[in-house]
């Protein structure tokens, strides 16, 4: 299925869950995860990206030496309730990481905060590919720096009411793709 058939699915499905919302709760129950599932698929849907709606955008960035080897690494994020800004942050965080465990460090940064905003809710955006499909479960780990960062996702992910990762071209992340590059400027 192409991603807009999918799309048109998940609409389908939001029409059912609002007629069914009322007395039905096993069938809600049924109908709520066949709905994350494809949530996870195409991403947050246009109607829950909504002024109602908190979006957390985070990104890592990594410079190296001319042997690849990881010389300065920052973070940026950022989270968003429609066009308003609830918190950022621009951090370095030194030398000896690599791009990934900056993605990773940006995430965590980025749910911490949300979590000392008492936002509970949040659709998580990112350019990395590799993170994304990690926490989704879609690709495994094998690095143990990775399991390590990831394990502390998943924990503060657990204190979240709901949530969800998509991955988002770096076009559409500029703003955290910003703010990762501010932070190697430290």
């Amino acid at each position: 299925m192409s991603k807009e058939d999918y799309k048109k699915k998940y609409k389908e499905l939001k029409k059912a869950q609002e007629e069914l919302h009322k007395g039905h709760k096993d069938s809600m129950q049924k109908l709520e995860n066949s709905m994350r599932e494809l949530e996870k698929l195409i991403g947050p849907s246009d109607s829950e990206i909504s002024s109602e709606s908190h979006q957390l955008y985070t990104d890592g960035a990594a410079e190296f030496d001319d042997d690849y080897k990881p010389i300065n690494a920052a973070i940026g994020g950022l989270l968003k309730k429609g066009d308003e800004v609830i918190f950022s942050f621009a951090e370095n965080i030194g030398s000896g990481r690599t791009s990934n465990e900056a993605e990773y460090l940006a995430l965590i940064k980025g749910i911490q905060g949300c979590l000392e905003y008492e936002v509970y809710d949040i659709n998580i955006c990112a350019d990395s590919k590799l993170v994304v499909n990690q926490v989704n479960g879609k690709y495994k780990l094998k690095d143990s720096k990775m399991i390590k960062l990831h394990g502390e996702v998943i924990k503060l992910c657990s204190k979240l009411k709901s949530w969800n990762i998509s991955h988002v071209v770096r076009e559409k992340n500029t703003e955290a793709d910003d703010l990762s590059k501010k932070g190697l400027r430290k």
